[in-house]
């Protein structure tokens, strides 16, 4: 590492060109300094326009050491300063180093060695010239980064980054660590989400100082996501919505940087939510009632339709017991949204009561959601229902048929499903107004089919 700034601080003394093949351009940095490039002015005047725009964008960066000769002690030693500017404005940072005047080279930012000196003296003034280039390299490197990273550094920040108390580690270390800080209080599901994000981040860019975490990484980031992994416009937002969580921790705990997702914005996409139709349902609590199926199926089944008379989801099917039953209400505190603390009461229609088997304890045994997933996909193709079924398509179905009777109200359906918006239960409404005008097109159709066949049968009025 001390190799690394040598070779940063020797390289600032040099003049470096850069050239651009677009614009035909060439950047200075200026001998002895860290700055930002200085644009030569091009004839053309679209080029003129161009250099002023980029020219705005950057950001004057610049370092060198000084001897405060204005202010000498009184064995006559100055003392020597970091002396840093950004946009114009001056920040002196001490060295806690102190020089005689003629002891000093300011072109070089050297301590010489004048006359004869012991060999302990000689080596402090070789640690002293150590510290000075480590100094300027500190300095030029938090530059470095700063432009690489298009962030605009305040004198504030530089100071902060300097002295240490803004944290240089990467984004993806910290996530790590608060993910497993996190572990003990969140749902296995949503620690999973976290991690899963984390992988991908990682995978992008195995290290991700905070302070290139900006908007372009960001925007680059979602590009990869969608173009080398193959998410969809649901992932991507669930992957946002997650560092985003993690910024606003980092943020909280006072490590300074800018929030990418002030200018980054991600949005869900409403998926097609899958239903069964009454039909297809009453086909099913036939299967079930016949017993037939393998006992891992019929007990999936049994799971699923008590989903589809209740709008549970499987966190709370798997979780309920008898002793939440009072009255003819199951009342109890969703697995979801338990942050909220509200407590839900579900009326038990008659139907519902008949999956209920155990008299004591939970409704259902336990069993993970991709076990009944599998079950169902093969409950599909025995029963010949021409629909990807999911346990959650019970949770849609319940929303569906209670719709379906003209008495039942929307607000009712949100207090039953739990919903904190009732934005949330009018997709279901939508969904079932354009269900009705699909059924209506079906009936053209099969009205068109019928008209034109000669009657088979004749009704005589008496």
């Amino acid at each position: 590492a001390l190799v690394g700034q040598l070779e940063a601080c020797q390289q600032a003394r040099f003049f470096v060109f850069r050239f651009n093949s677009n614009k035909n351009k060439a950047f200075k940095i200026r001998k002895n300094q860290v700055t930002t490039p200085l644009l030569h002015q091009s004839s053309n005047p679209l080029h003129q326009s161009a250099d002023k725009q980029y020219h705005q964008k950057m950001h004057r960066y610049s370092c060198k050491i000084i001897l405060r000769k204005e202010r000498p002690r009184l064995d006559g030693k100055c003392s020597l300063n970091l002396q840093a500017f950004i946009n114009g404005k001056r920040k002196v940072i001490p060295l806690n180093i102190v020089v005689h005047p003629d002891e000093y080279n300011q072109e070089n930012s050297k301590i010489l060695i004048i006359g004869k000196l012991t060999k302990q003296q000689k080596q402090d003034i070789y640690d002293q010239n150590m510290i000075i280039q480590n100094c300027k390299s500190k300095a030029g490197n938090i530059f470095t980064r700063a432009r690489l990273s298009d962030v605009a550094l305040s004198i504030t920040q530089f100071a902060k980054l300097y002295n240490g108390t803004i944290n240089y580690s990467d984004f993806n270390s910290f996530m790590r660590k608060e993910i497993e800080l996190l572990k003990s209080d969140m749902d296995v599901k949503t620690i999973k989400s976290y991690n899963n994000t984390l992988s991908k981040l990682t995978k992008f860019r195995p290290e991700i100082p905070f302070m290139e975490l900006n908007f372009s990484l960001v925007t680059e980031f979602n590009h990869w996501l969608k173009t080398k992994d193959g998410q969809g416009a649901n992932s991507l937002w669930k992957h946002h919505r997650n560092i985003k969580k993690f910024v606003n921790v980092a943020l909280n705990k006072g490590i300074e940087f800018d929030n990418p997702y002030q200018q980054f914005k991600s949005k869900a996409v409403h998926s097609e939510r899958l239903f069964l139709t009454r039909l297809e349902v009453d086909v099913l609590m036939k299967i079930y009632d016949e017993n037939d199926l393998p006992a891992n199926i019929q007990r999936s089944l049994r799971m699923f339709l008590f989903a589809c008379w209740t709008g549970l989801r499987i966190s709370d099917v798997l979780r309920v017991t008898n002793e939440m039953i009072i009255g003819n209400e199951l009342v109890f505190l969703p697995h979801k949204g338990r942050g909220q603390r509200k407590i839900l009461r579900i009326p038990l229609s008659e139907v519902a009561k008949q999956y209920i088997v155990n008299n004591t304890g939970k409704f259902f045994d336990e069993i993970s959601e991709k076990q009944v997933n599998a079950d169902l996909k093969e409950l599909a193709i025995i029963s010949e229902v021409k629909k990807r079924i999911s346990f959650h398509t019970g949770r849609h179905t319940f929303a569906m048929m209670f719709l379906e009777v003209p008495e039942n109200k929307v607000e009712v359906l949100k207090e039953i499903m739990g919903h904190a918006d009732i934005a949330t239960t009018m997709v279901y409404v939508h969904i079932h107004g354009e269900h009705k005008k699909e059924s209506m097109k079906r009936m053209d159709i099969y009205a068109k089919k019928s008209a034109g066949k000669p009657k088979t049968t004749k009704h005589s009025v008496d």
